[in-house]
């Protein structure tokens, strides 16, 4: 991997920048030289304003200092999203273990996830010495990060395992807060609305599988957002299947279902297919849920 100064002595060449366009007032001609020699380094705030003139961001930086690869923590993650889209259980014990004993906490934490996935099918006790690492983590933060904020499924899954009913709705509440700080009215830079809304979706089948009906419906009536043309197709997808859910608990029944058959209309792949399987469930629970309410 290249040093810093080497890199940006790289992407300062491939601009077309002389030294002088690109350090002047910065930082001397002379610790410009060094640096770009990989014998200085700089603060955080001067390389920040160096990138800022190169019009390069620190993550994409990062990226070009690799050799053009992203982390290993973001592929792995990558693979792990794509993994459980595609319900690849195999893939999934493969990476948690590859990665559970990895000296690296982002790593130990995506394994987690992984073994967290394939448990929710297989039934196992998820309240573990690993997962409770994490539990307690997420607890600890007044607000959650980007990483968190893009984990935020586990810990869910965590708090469905220790039946910590009361702290789903504050961690609700924790979620949506974190997202809102990255959020503004026209953009989403960090494209946390994705996140978010897996997150909610997770959440309205976790409260009503544990027959928690009043929180389910309170909680999307109240969270969902309110300018869906913001969404990308993704995000526009997931909140529809939530829709779906919400319509059929609690709402519209005949709606949810033309809604649903919109959704099952998508062309065919592994990820669609799932979604055909979770809407017929949803659809069977929701009337189940239905008929036992009338007869109360």
């Amino acid at each position: 991997m290249l040093s810093i100064g080497e890199t940006l002595k790289q992407l300062r060449k491939n601009q077309g920048l002389t030294q002088n366009d690109l350090y002047g007032g910065l930082i001397s001609p002379s610790f410009a030289s060094r640096l770009e020699r990989g014998l200085h380094r700089v603060t955080a705030d001067t390389l920040f304003a160096i990138l800022d003139r190169l019009m390069i961001e620190p993550t994409e930086f990062q990226f070009i200092q690799r050799g053009n690869r992203p982390s290993t923590a973001q592929q792995i993650a990558a693979q792990l999203a794509t993994a459980n889209s595609q319900q690849n259980f195999p893939w999934l014990r493969h990476l948690d273990q590859r990665y559970q004993d990895s000296d690296h906490p982002d790593l130990q934490a995506l394994a987690t996830f992984a073994d967290l996935s394939i448990s929710v099918v297989d039934g196992r006790l998820v309240d573990t010495p690993r997962t409770d690492r994490i539990w307690r983590r997420f607890n600890q933060a007044q607000l959650w990060t980007l990483t968190e904020i893009r984990q935020a499924n586990m810990w869910l899954l965590i708090a469905d395992a220790k039946n910590a009913q009361a702290q789903i709705l504050q961690g609700i509440d924790k979620m949506h807060h974190s997202c809102a700080r990255y959020l503004s009215q026209q953009t989403d830079i960090f494209h946390v609305q994705q996140s978010l809304l897996d997150f909610d979706n997770l959440a309205f089948q976790t409260l009503v599988q544990n027959h928690r009906y009043e929180d389910a419906q309170y909680f999307w009536s109240n969270w969902r957002p309110v300018d869906p043309e913001r969404l990308n197709v993704e995000a526009r997808i997931t909140q529809l299947i939530t829709d779906c859910f919400w319509e059929w608990y609690f709402g519209d029944f005949n709606q949810a279902d033309h809604q649903a058959q919109i959704l099952r209309q998508l062309p065919t792949n592994k990820d669609s297919l799932y979604i055909h399987d979770v809407l017929h469930a949803y659809r069977h629970f929701a009337k189940c849920y239905r008929k036992s309410s009338e007869k109360a």
